[in-house]
């Protein structure tokens, strides 16, 4: 019987059968290795891999040799690979390249690296990957400066690199096309000159990781872009950042996250657009002055208008010691929080932002310290509107137990008038004679809304959220 497989019509194959433009997509989304060895399917496929456009390198050693060669053998057959790729393709200008470049305690060879990035510089590239880390103690890799002068680059990501760029290198940096950047720098260096040429920018993913060429207490950082819609501006901390000046008019996500004893001058402008924010300041517990634990109150007061807000258990230590505690804003438009309270104690805190959050639906409580003599809290004079009127879904994560965790639960059900929804996650996985206890105990608490569906789940929690 004659095989009517479609497949098996032609020695090539209907996949190539189809137009370049349609192989040279599926090629795009396969490491760069692969797509070369695709030369030996069919005449057909011995050269096309040399017009691709779109290049994926990845280098990570094998330190346990489960292929049979050394790291030094790896590293060297990689280099091969890259440079052999790009001497002989045909010279077409390169739309996107990712580098991943981690060759651990091995000797990385930067001026190949170099040469692999300035290949790829041109008036067609659109999108740069760059990951270059080594194990060494002090390396540091340079990033081209003609980077930062391809007009056509729309997306743009620098992971455990160096900018530095001369005078001149920095007046002619221009990316009228960027619209997302990711930084990890361990430097400031240029980052202001980077984003004052980036009149499109909408995404900027910061981290700072050191800042090894400041002087302590005299670093200063500013983000002003006026087009910028999502910012994730994370500290590493050591950072020594102390003046912090953040100025986004049209943002509409921030997750941000300081490190105290810096950043005492901080100053947030412009916020009235967004909708979502998370914020996490980390502390020194050996600095609790007034200029430092004040910044989170100003923070929270330029995100009044937000609609979803995280505050992390750092965050709420902080606040809990900020001298203007009492000063929280009304959030008037928040529709979903959700508060780390970190033990029982910071109940008062919660109920102090329920009273300011009156449109709030869902709340989401975590818990990560156990108390087991928590202090009894005392209820509210009144009651949050919002409990009243507007919170539907409420989840409590990481119950412990104790009679704080278990009065504000018995609280929110009695006082929830509206509830649609309760869930609790208790520790109590690995004993399921109490987490039945537990359930009984929730499922008899009095409640004030008839359509609240109660639901207890065992979970096991380890570190983090």
């Amino acid at each position: 019987m004659a095989d009517t497989n479609p497949l098996c019509k032609s020695d090539d194959g209907i996949i190539s059968s189809l137009p370049d433009s349609v192989l040279f997509h599926i090629l795009s989304f396969l490491p760069t290795s692969t797509s070369v060895r695709t030369c030996i399917l069919s005449h057909r496929w011995r050269h096309l891999w040399k017009d691709l456009q779109f290049f994926n390198f990845s280098f990570i050693p094998d330190l346990r040799r489960r292929g049979g060669e050394s790291p030094e053998k790896q590293h060297s057959r990689f280099l091969d690979l890259v440079n052999a790729v790009l001497v002989q393709r045909n010279p077409l200008q390169i739309r996107n390249l990712s580098l991943v470049y981690r060759p651990s305690w091995l000797d990385l060879n930067k001026d190949a690296v170099t040469g692999w990035v300035e290949a790829a510089i041109g008036p067609r590239l659109e999108e740069l990957r760059l990951t270059v880390w080594s194990g060494k103690i002090g390396f540091r890799f340079v990033v081209p400066p003609g980077v930062f002068s391809c007009r056509a680059l729309v997306n743009l990501n620098l992971d455990g690199v160096t900018l530095e760029l001369t005078p001149e290198a920095s007046s002619s940096i221009h990316l009228p096309s960027l619209k997302t950047l990711r930084l990890f720098l361990d430097s400031p260096d240029n980052v202001d000159s980077i984003l004052s040429g980036c009149p499109l920018l909408e995404t900027l993913h910061l981290i700072i990781q050191r800042f090894q060429h400041c002087a302590p207490n005299i670093s200063a950082f500013k983000i002003h872009v006026p087009s910028l819609k999502r910012l994730e501006f994370i500290d590493s901390g050591d950072s020594g950042i102390v003046r912090f000046k953040l100025d986004a008019p049209s943002l509409e996500y921030l997750f941000i996250r300081l490190w105290y004893p810096f950043y005492c001058q901080f100053s947030v402008t412009n916020m009235r657009n967004v909708v979502e924010a998370r914020v996490d300041c980390l502390i020194d517990d050996g600095y609790f002055g007034d200029k430092f634990l004040g910044i989170v109150p100003k923070l929270l007061h330029s995100l009044c208008q937000t609609r979803s807000l995280v505050l992390e258990g750092s965050t709420v230590k902080a606040l809990l010691r900020a001298p203007i505690v009492v000063n929280l804003p009304e959030f008037r438009n928040l529709s979903n929080l959700e508060m780390n309270l970190k033990s029982s104690n910071n109940t008062s805190l919660l109920l102090s932002m329920l009273d300011r959050c009156g449109k709030l639906h869902v709340l989401t409580i975590y818990k990560d310290t156990y108390a087991a003599d928590a202090p009894r809290w005392i209820k509210p004079a009144s009651v949050p509107k919002c409990l009243e009127s507007h919170l539907l879904v409420v989840k409590f994560s990481r119950y412990h137990g104790n009679s704080g965790d278990l009065e504000l639960i018995a609280y929110i059900l009695q006082n929830g008038l509206v509830l649609t929804s309760m869930t609790i996650e208790t520790i109590f996985k690995v004993d399921p004679d109490q987490h039945r206890h537990v359930t009984e105990q929730f499922c008899h608490m009095p409640k004030g809304s008839n359509t609240c569906h109660l639901n207890v789940v065992a979970k096991n929690f380890y570190c983090g959220r």
